[in-house]
């Protein structure tokens, strides 16, 4: 789903410091570098563009970062900030809340906060390239109380 990426640099005192020297020139480093970045990414969307459609299991982690940006305006009684759609064309909304798959894939979609803490379905509707966004279709398992 997604990769860490860093070009070589030594640190002194190690032993692949003291082994050779760094021969690669920094212009060949970036390139590697963003050759497997653009590799990766073509591999996240296709694995994203196949969910859509499909129901898929999300622990509800809470509100969005973008809803908590339209929360705070709103108790401020500020205008309510212009949230840029996303790639997938959905704007934040005050609901919108966020959770992850199994797999730890970033969901997306609206709910309340009897929704924070619980398993939910959720359909995908539409990707980002580091996100799925959708809808709840049913709760899975209520959230815990304590």
């Amino acid at each position: 789903k997604s990769i860490f990426v860093f070009k070589y640099s030594p640190r002194p005192g190690t032993s692949a410091d003291r082994a050779k020297e760094d021969d690669v020139p920094p212009a060949v480093k970036v390139r590697r570098n963003n050759d497997l970045l653009t590799v990766q990414s073509e591999i996240s969307r296709r694995q994203k563009q196949a969910l859509i459609g499909q129901t898929v299991e999300i622990l509800v982690e809470g509100y969005s970062k973008a809803a908590r940006r339209v929360q705070a305006a709103e108790e401020r009684a500020d205008e309510v900030p212009r949230e840029r759609p996303a790639d997938s064309g959905i704007t934040a909304t005050r609901d919108q809340l966020i959770g992850r798959t199994p797999h730890d894939l970033i969901t997306v979609f609206d709910g309340g906060p009897e929704h924070i803490g619980a398993l939910v379905n959720v359909r995908v509707e539409s990707i980002s390239p580091l996100t799925l966004f959708g809808r709840i279709e049913s709760v899975v398992s209520p959230p815990r109380t304590a």
